[in-house]
Order: structure tokens, then C-alpha cells, then sequence
């Protein structure tokens, strides 16, 4: 297999014929020719006359004769044309592509010349199924609307404009359950109607969704449901979908999916007998079915067969008993490739410097700037180099403030056991901090008010953020509390859904300003009325209809402008005239204005028409109106980083190297000194320097630590950061030494990272992509994606990225090329959507998350992604086209007894994450194990395999995401190196981890039993080691350098819980707030 993989490796040089010219942005910088057998989700057409198939294979058109042999290429490029069907005389082919850089529907000639397009989307929308009218007028499809997840079904006439058939809305108002998809639509050959598969209420991908198929009569719009089922009970789950009609219109072809599998049926509609047909490619039931939930088959023109893809080849499925015949196939794909953007990433040294500088906020003059970075609280001077650290050594200060004459700061700081507390501190750090608050509770956002004798801040339940493990949004159920400034005289100023810094404005005296559920609001401080100021909103998450608000805003000091900040950029506005108004930014006749510039995390105003913004530690203050700069500037924080001081020996143990081709050794000796592996061999092999601890393991195996490359970190605390993440030590106790956020969930995971690498954090190395490029940046050109990119590579100084769902084909390659020009390794999902996955493959984005969701895998697809070098993550443990492989291992396991995981859970987490909303389906029905034996294919022929469990259960999830892979037929050995080395490579970091070898960062784990035999045995852990650090396996216990005991969970021995006291009701003579 090796010799024919590396025979169809070689490139033929550039140039492609005219005809395959597409109007997109990157140019391919090779063409790979492939000889495959078995090809990946191939739709196939067969000509009116019967002599002719036209099919694709990964976004490119072929034609051969019906009967079998050579296929010839027509249509090559990066553009991805798909879906191809016949014209009803013959001349034409209608298929999807998205050469003009957004998907629509197209006609060619049967031969590939004269394309057009017939319809005119110009977003982010997907065309699937199109279907010819008897007549040959028009052409039928269904549209995907990522905004309200289902698809819609339009009708494209050749001539004259496009309108919609069937709306996912029913009405305007209808709600969700309501909401319909209408996908695969046949024709009837005497024009009459139209047969199309139909979902009532939204696309769920964690259990199979029922589908019918119904008739449609175009004279009346009428619909008569054809297919769907007994509708008995337990019948929930039947689905039948892909309607095709036979060229009589007597019989209709369907598939249903039967015990986790697909399977071609046929209804004879004038009798009602109903007659398997045999198994078909596994459907997309469970994923974008942005091709169809199975490829494109056809009848023959006499109706006594189905022309269909199974198993990556073509058959002839004959009506009359089932029976298939292979179609003989010889191809030669010329498949078009984007440059690949892989390149090498090296583990920083020395100091640790902070990529955020979180809620800046400027000093009264405007001189000095304060920040939360690394745990520590820091000011700078306002055009210096490096901020000054102040001596506050409590839990994480954050969310500081200063008084009217700029000598005090206030700030808040977070302990999961303490909960939260108010604090004040001299500016210069002359003395001692001194705490305000003593009752247990959640503080958020303390300001001074303007004449400096009182503080203001949000307050809210301490156990409502203990026993949340997602935090989202700044908005949160509080009181606004006032306190004097030596903290007594508490009063309860307000209670709602408040978020964000409290702030004032000179021309309303007596107010705050802060935000509520309608947008900025206005409190009275003496009566705590509340009051609208403005509703400000602008762009959305790609699954969000319409707008979303903005995530924060401002008024300036003299009450005459708002600063609006939505997708990391920061708009500016005249305070609205009309607070119940809604101001649309992305309207023609928004009275906002962007600012310019790479875009904000944080911002403040620091002077009537001046505003201070913050991009990770980037300062920079602008003009507000015309957005000049007035000063700009690093905010530069560093800390030590944790390096144990010595050397350490182990001796004994069967050393995995998961390096030269996973070389073993036994009886070896590995031997650490600081953060370094330094020398490993066999057993008594090396001198060992003076004064090295040696520790005996004999008997035990020693791996590389474990590199989750997509964990999701939810309970990482926003705004307000906590020392102790009790998933984190359960990662670290499960063997993962390094955890990667593929598109972390806030900006503040960067600030994490930071402190574990500090040695402020028990935890594994922390890396990640910061949070993801989505569409609600409205990417609009090449400079617009290079700019929101420097975000990342300048802002936060980072070397990943996760593009996830940006838009339209062309902004993905803006991106794709971006990145490659900012040295930033980009990654990516297709959200279960094999063109999607497909699409940015081929435009060379270096990794590929989630399930490529059309088992099995043709040698097509396999050959490219070894040729691009694209990583492959499958992330079982949740959704991959079938069910969450995490759900059948909670039912196998039943983790909720197990010691471990009642030692390093919270009790919280193990109700939501364990005994919660959880369905179990047996492992025939499941698909997960289709999936990871495309992977152990990939991993077998030479690709790239990483290994990532979604973060979903911290520590264990791990486990059974190998363990799903070796259910899949994945070898130990296989899991354990996608595990380390593959990992290790998916992210870019070879370099430095994923393998025991010299002057690598020593991350091992020490194994009571062999891996190779069972990958259950990767679970029982000796020990742990990270950056040199060991620690005991079960408990977390230093064992090297310093032994020490074992670290305290927060909720050990805790039963009692604190909520915020019930507040007094009013009396009938208070004011009303």
C-alpha cells in the first residue's frame, strides 16, 4: 500500500485547462494525481439514453460510460463542484459548486463547457440535492441556512428569477418545534410532482431525527405524506429520506437507517409493497447533510436498476432481486491543492510573559494604566516598557479600579473555597491591601464613586459560580450594592440581570451606568430605579438569526457618545435620542462608526473624545470620532517560569519512546534534569551527574504524557480567575500533561496558560488557539482577514489558530492565506459536514476537528490528507454522525463510583456531566467505531492522527477517547502514538513534546501495566510528570523535586452550600426600583 500511496504522492506540474478556472482567491500550488479504487461520498447521474454516468470525487466532475471504464475529468481546480444530475434530454448537468467563491447552483454541458450559475447567493449558505423539473426548465434544491439550522427549498428556473417553495418558517413567529427542512427532491417524470424528504422542528446530530418523505403537487402546493413509518409507539426514531422515482413513476427508492445502518428500500406505489434493495453508503442522518444524507444515485432509463455508490465503488443494484454488479472504474484524479499551512512551533523559554492585560483601565490623568495579568496586579506608565508589579499576594486579583484622586485601587479577587472579595490597595504599592467584604459571595466590578466616599459593586451568588462549569456572557442575576469605603454601611441598590464595569457620567449626577438585559441601562443610586439608555446590536454567531447585542458598552463622561463593542471591534455612536430604539450596526444608516485597528478585548474611555483599547497586551487610545491614535504601547508583565532545580533518574522501567517508529526500550534509564529529558538508554548505559535522585521503577512502563490536542475547557472562571480548576488536576492525575483549546470559550484562557507555566497552577501545560475565527467577524476582504488575524499573532502572541465557520468559501481561503502569511497554524472543523471538511482540506488548513462524517473513507481522501500532512482529530466522545461515544462508556463504566473521580470531580460536575441527560444506545447502533477505523486507515498508510476528547469529561473522557479508538481497530500502539507523537504533531510542537528523547520537555507518565497489551492499561498511573515536576498518579501527591502532600480539593469534606440571603420585601412606602 506504502509504495502505491507514495507512486500517487507524485505532483504533476501546475496548469490547469480554462474551463477549470474559478473565481477564488487562492491559487493551488500543486496538482496531486491519484489512481484510487474505493472514492469518498460519490453522487453519481446517469444520462437520459443510458450510456453515460457523470460523478465527483472531492469537488471535482468525471464522465464515463455506464457500462464501466475509463473516466474522464471534467471539471479540476480548487473550486468544489458536487452533486451532479442530468437534464432530462440529456444536454445539460445541474450540480452545486462554489467556484464564484459562494455556493450555488450551476449547469454545464455534459462535457463540463459553458457553465453558468442559475442562482445568485452571494454568503455562507450550502446548495445540496438539485433535481431537474420534468420539463428541463428549471432546477430544483434545498439551501442550508446556517442562522436557523435546517434547509429551506427553492426553485431556480434557467431563466427568469429564483423563489422559494417551502420557507423553514411556516409563519413568521412560529416557534422552533414548527420549523421544518425540506431536502432531496425527485421529480415526477410527468411533471406533476415533486418528492422531497421533510424534518419537523431543528437538526440534532446526538440521536437519529425521524424524516418522512412526502408528495408535493406543483399545481397546488399540496403535500401528501408518502413514507413515514407505523407512527406506533417506540417509532420516534424511524426515518425515511432520498426519495428517487423510477422513469415509470410507479416505484420510489428511498433509504431508511435500521440498527445503525443504511439500507436502500423500494415502494411500489400503486400496490404498497415495500422491498429491501440492500445496504448503501452509511447515511448522514447525524451530520451537515450538505450533500445529501447519502450520495447521489440515479435510476437506469428503463427503471429495472439503480445506479449507486457502496463501499467507495459504483454498482448496478438490480430492482428485481436486490442484487448488485460492480461497475469497473478506471480513474486518474488531478486534485487541485491549496498550500499547506503546517509548519513548526518551539516551546518558549525564559520568563513568562502575559498575553493579556485584562480589564485595562486608565488612571485619572490618564498617565497610568492599570491591569490583571499572571495573577498579580501591574501598572505602567503610560508610554514605558515594562509594568510595575504590585505586592498583593492574594488569590488572583482582577477587575481593578481607581479613585477619583488616583491613589487607591479597588479590585476583586476569587477562591472557590472562599468565593470572592473586595479589596482596596494603595496605587503605588506603598502598603498593605486591606479587605472591604467579608460575607461569602460573588463580587464583581468595584468602582469608586465620583466624590471617592463610596464603592459600588455587583454582587452576586457565591454557589451559583461554584456549581457552574460554564460561564458565558458578563450578564448574571446580582445586586448592586454600595459600601463605604472602609467597607461598612452595605446597601442594596438594585437586583437584576446586570453585567459589565459600572461607570458614570458627569451630566447625570446621582446615576451608574452598566448593563442590563435591554442593553446600557441607567441606575439611580439613591432609589435604584432603573432606566433604558441604549439597545445596541450587531453581528451574530453563524447559528443566530439576525443580530445579537453587543457584548459591552459605555458612555462617555460627558454622556454624548456610546462605545459598543461586538466580535472584538469597538464602535462608536451618539447616545440614542430614543433608548427603546434599536441601533442596527450592521445597517447602511448605522450612526456608529468602527474604530480602526486589529480589534479589542477591553476597553475604557479616558477622556471625553478619547477612548484606551486593549487587544491581549496591545494599548493603544484613540480619537473617538475619527479614530486617530493618540498613543499606543505593550503592556509588558512577566513572571519566572517553573523550573525544578536538579536532575532525577528512572531507572528499570520499559521505556515507550513513541519515537523512531515507536522504538521500546527495556530495563532503560531516563534521566530528567530541570524541564529536559537529558539522556535515555538502557540501564546503567550513561553517567548520571552528581547528586541525581534515582527512583526504581522496574517493572512498570514509562509513555509520554498524554497531549489532549482538543479539550475545551469550561470552567475556566471569566473575568475573574481562580487558582484551583478541579478539572485541570483531574487532567493532570489522568496522565495529560499538555491540554489544547482548539477555540477556547473567552479570551481569558490565554491568562492561564500563563500561570500554569508560572508554577501558580496545579495543572497540565496549557496551549490553545484563543478563542476562534467565526463569521460575526464579517471577514470582507484579504487586508480585512490579515487584520483580524493580527489579533492573534500580535495581540496575543500565539502561533494556532482555529478558523471555525468564517463564511463563504472565499473568506476561508482569506483566512488560510492570512495565516500562512502571519506564521500561524491554522486549524479547523467542518461541523460535520463533509464539504466543509473537504473544502478546507484541499485549501491546505493543517488540521481537521471533529469526524469526517462518511465512513468509510475512500483511498481518494486518505491520499490527500497524507499528502497535505492534515491532521485528523476525530473527538469520538461526542458527536460524529452517530451518537457520543462518551455516552456508551458512562453506561459501560459507571464512573460515578469510581474513587478517582470522586476525588478530583466536583460533586456539581459529576450531576451535570455523569448522571445527566445521558441516552444509551447499543454499540451496533453507534457509529463511533466506523469512524476511528478511518482513522487507524489514515494512521496505517502514514497520515496524521491527534488525539482530543472535547474536554466533556476531564481526565477520564481521555481514556475513553482511546479506548473508542482501539473499539474502532485502532492498535494499542497506534492509540498510544496518535496519543503522544501525533499529538504532539497536530499542534505544531514535535519539537519540543510527544516523544521521550533528549533535550525534549519531560512529560511522561509511569504505567503499572503495558499499554500495548490493553489501552485500558493506560489509565493505571504511577505517575506524572510535567515539565519535570513528578507527581503520584492517584493523588497529585510532589514527589520530585519537593515531596510534599497531596493537594486539597476545594469541595473536600464540604456539604454546606451559600446563596445570596432572601432580600426584604418592600415596604408599600419605598420607592419602586
Amino acid at each position: 500500500m506504502r509504495k502505491a500511496l507514495a507512486a500517487a504522492l507524485l505532483a504533476t506540474a501546475l496548469g490547469l485547462p480554462g474551463a477549470a478556472l474559478a473565481d477564488l482567491p487562492l491559487k493551488p500550488e500543486r496538482v496531486l494525481t491519484l489512481h484510487p479504487d474505493r472514492t469518498t461520498w460519490s453522487s453519481v447521474t446517469v444520462s437520459p439514453d443510458g450510456g453515460t454516468l457523470v460523478f465527483d470525487v472531492l469537488g471535482d466532475l468525471y464522465t464515463m460510460p455506464a457500462s464501466g471504464g475509463k473516466a474522464l475529468q471534467i471539471s479540476e481546480g480548487l473550486a468544489f463542484d458536487t452533486q451532479p444530475t442530468f437534464s432530462p434530454d440529456g444536454r445539460w448537468i445541474a450540480f452545486t459548486s462554489d467556484r464564484s467563491g459562494s455556493e450555488n447552483i450551476w449547469i454545464a454541458h455534459a462535457d463540463g463547457s459553458q457553465a453558468r450559475r442559475i442562482s445568485a447567493f452571494d454568503d455562507d449558505t450550502a446548495m445540496a440535492s438539485p433535481t431537474w423539473s420534468a420539463d428541463g426548465r428549471t432546477v430544483y434544491a434545498s439551501r442550508y441556512r446556517p442562522d436557523l439550522n435546517n434547509y429551506e427549498f427553492w426553485r431556480f428556473p434557467l431563466t427568469g428569477a429564483a423563489s422559494l417553495l417551502e420557507p423553514i418558517k411556516p409563519a413568521k413567529d412560529a416557534p422552533r418545534s414548527a420549523w421544518r427542512s425540506t431536502l432531496g427532491a425527485a421529480a415526477s417524470p410527468d411533471g406533476r410532482y415533486l418528492y422531497y424528504a421533510r424534518r419537523i422542528d431543528g437538526l440534532e446530530f446526538d440521536v437519529p431525527t425521524k424524516w418522512t418523505i412526502l408528495r408535493r403537487d406543483l399545481a397546488t402546493g399540496k403535500e401528501v405524506e408518502v413514507i413515514a413509518g407505523s407512527g406506533g409507539r417506540g417509532t420516534g426514531e424511524e426515518t425515511f429520506f432520498a426519495p428517487h422515482i423510477s422513469p415509470d413513476g410507479t416505484q420510489l427508492a428511498y433509504v431508511t437507517r435500521r440498527e445503525g445502518r443504511s439500507f436502500l428500500r423500494l415502494r411500489y406505489l400503486k400496490t404498497g409493497e415495500d422491498v429491501a434493495l440492500g445496504e448503501t453508503e452509511l447515511d448522514a442522518l447525524q451530520a451537515s447533510s450538505w450533500q445529501g444524507m447519502v450520495p447521489g444515485m440515479a435510476f437506469t432509463p428503463i427503471g429495472d436498476a439503480l445506479i449507486l455508490s457502496h463501499g467507495g465503488r459504483f454498482e448496478r443494484r438490480a430492482i428485481a432481486d436486490g442484487s448488485s454488479r460492480a461497475i469497473a472504474r478506471k480513474l486518474t484524479a488531478r486534485v487541485a491543492l491549496g498550500p499547506s499551512t503546517r509548519f513548526a512551533i518551539h516551546e518558549p523559554t525564559g520568563p513568562v510573559e502575559a498575553k493579556l492585560a485584562m480589564a485595562a483601565v486608565p488612571s485619572p490623568d490618564g498617565q497610568q494604566i492599570a491591569f490583571a495579568a499572571l495573577g498579580s496586579l501591574w501598572v505602567q506608565d503610560l508610554g514605558s516598557e515594562v509594568a510595575r508589579r504590585l505586592p498583593f499576594d492574594a488569590e488572583c486579583p482582577a477587575q481593578m479600579a481607581w479613585s477619583p484622586d488616583g491613589r487607591t485601587l479597588t479590585f476583586v479577587t476569587w477562591s472557590e473555597a472562599q468565593g470572592s472579595a473586595v479589596w482596596t490597595a494603595p496605587a503605588d504599592g506603598s502598603g498593605a491591601a486591606r479587605r472591604l467584604t467579608r460575607f461569602p459571595a460573588y463580587y464583581r466590578f468595584p468602582v469608586f464613586t465620583p466624590d471617592g466616599r463610596h464603592l459600588l459593586v455587583l454582587r452576586s451568588s457565591l454557589e451559583e459560580r461554584r456549581q457552574t462549569n460554564f460561564e458565558f456572557g458578563s450578564l448574571r442575576e446580582s445586586e448592586l450594592v454600595e459600601l463605604d469605603i472602609d467597607g461598612s454601611g452595605l446597601r442594596i441598590i438594585a437586583q437584576g440581570n446586570f453585567g459589565a464595569r459600572p461607570h458614570f457620567a458627569r451630566t447625570a449626577p446621582g446615576s451608574v451606568f452598566l448593563l442590563d438585559a435591554g442593553g446600557l441601562a441607567r441606575v439611580d443610586i439613591g432609589t435604584g430605579k432603573v432606566s433604558p439608555v441604549a439597545h445596541v446590536t450587531g453581528p451574530a454567531y453563524y447559528f443566530v438569526e439576525g443580530n445579537a447585542d453587543v457584548d459591552d458598552m459605555r458612555i462617555s463622561p460627558d454622556g454624548s457618545h456610546v462605545a459598543a463593542m461586538i466580535a472584538n471591534r469597538l464602535y462608536v455612536l451618539p447616545t440614542p435620542a430614543d433608548p427603546a430604539r434599536e441601533v442596527d450596526l450592521t445597517a447602511a444608516d448605522s450612526p456608529a462608526h468602527v474604530l480602526p485597528g486589529m480589534g479589542v478585548d477591553w476597553f475604557e474611555w479616558s477622556g471625553d473624545r478619547s477612548l484606551d483599547m486593549v487587544s491581549g497586551t496591545l494599548f493603544t487610545r484613540r480619537e473617538a470620532t475619527g479614530g486617530s491614535e493618540l498613543a499606543a504601547m505593550r503592556l509588558q508583565a512577566a513572571l519566572p517560569r517553573a523550573v525544578p532545580q536538579g536532575s532525577i533518574l528512572l531507572r528499570g522501567a520499559t521505556v515507550l519512546t513513541m519515537a523512531d517508529g515507536d522504538r521500546a526500550i527495556e530495563d532503560a534509564d531516563v534521566l530528567v534534569s530541570g524541564d529536559r529529558f537529558v539522556k535515555v538508554g538502557p540501564s546503567g548505559s550513561f553517567g548520571v551527574p552528581a547528586g541525581t535522585v534515582i527512583r526504581d521503577v522496574t517493572g512498570k512502563f514509562v509513555a509520554p504524557g498524554y497531549i489532549d490536542v482538543h479539550d475545551h475547557i469550561g470552567s475556566i472562571r471569566r473575568n475573574n480567575p481562580a487558582r484551583e480548576l478541579w478539572g485541570m488536576r483531574a487532567r493532570l492525575a489522568y496522565g495529560v500533561t499538555t491540554s489544547f483549546d482548539p477555540s477556547t470559550l473567552s479570551v481569558d484562557h490565554l491568562d492561564y496558560e500563563g500561570m500554569v507555566d508560572a508554577g501558580l497552577i496545579l495543572a497540565p501545560r496549557m496551549r490553545s488557539t484563543g478563542t476562534a475565527v467565526f463569521s460575526r467577524q464579517r471577514i470582507a476582504s484579504l487586508d480585512d482577514a490579515r487584520r483580524v488575524l493580527s489579533r492573534y499573532s500580535q495581540g496575543y502572541r500565539l502561533s494556532n489558530l482555529k478558523e471555525y465557520r468564517t463564511g463563504k468559501r472565499e473568506v476561508r481561503q482569506w483566512v488560510a492565506m492570512a495565516a500562512r502569511g502571519q506564521h500561524l497554524l491554522p486549524t479547523t472543523e467542518g461541523a460535520l459536514s463533509l464539504k466543509l471538511d473537504l473544502t478546507q482540506i484541499l485549501d491546505g488548513y493543517a488540521g481537521n476537528e471533529h469526524a469526517l462524517p462518511a465512513p468509510q473513507l475512500g483511498d481518494d481522501l486518505i491520499q490527500v490528507l497524507v499528502a497535505q500532512r492534515t491532521s485528523y482529530t476525530t473527538t469520538l466522545s461526542i458527536t460524529n454522525s452517530g451518537s457520543p461515544a462518551m455516552d456508551w462508556f458512562i453506561a459501560h463504566d459507571d464512573p460515578v463510583v469510581d474513587d478517582k473521580i470522586r476525588r478530583f470531580w466536583s460533586p456539581s460536575a459529576i450531576r451535570q456531566k455523569l448522571t445527566s441527560g445521558r441516552d444509551f444506545h447499543p454499540l451496533e447502533e453507534t457509529r463511533f467505531r466506523e469512524i476511528a477505523r478511518d482513522a487507524a486507515t489514515l494512521a496505517q498508510a502514514g497520515g496524521l492522527v491527534g488525539m482530543g476528547s472535547h474536554g466533556e469529561a476531564p481526565g477520564i473522557g481521555y481514556h475513553w477517547e482511546m479506548e473508542a479508538h482501539a473499539l474502532g481497530g485502532m492498535t494499542p500502539e497506534a492509540v498510544l502514538h496518535a496519543a503522544t507523537a501525533g499529538s504532539a504533531e497536530t499542534i505544531g510542537r514535535l519539537a519540543d513534546l510527544g516523544t521521550i528523547e533528549p533535550g525534549k520537555l519531560a512529560d511522561l507518565v509511569v504505567l503499572d501495566a503495558d499499554p500495548r497489551r490493553d489501552i485500558r492499561n493506560a489509565r493505571v498511573i504511577d505517575a506524572v510528570m510535567r515539565g519535570g515536576f513528578l507527581y503520584d498518579g492517584n493523588t497529585l501527591r510532589p514527589l520530585w523535586p519537593n515531596a510534599g502532600e497531596a493537594p486539597h480539593a476545594w469541595f473536600e469534606g464540604m456539604d454546606a452550600e451559600q446563596w445570596l440571603p432572601l432580600p426584604e420585601p418592600r415596604r408599600p412606602d419605598e420607592p419602586e426600583h
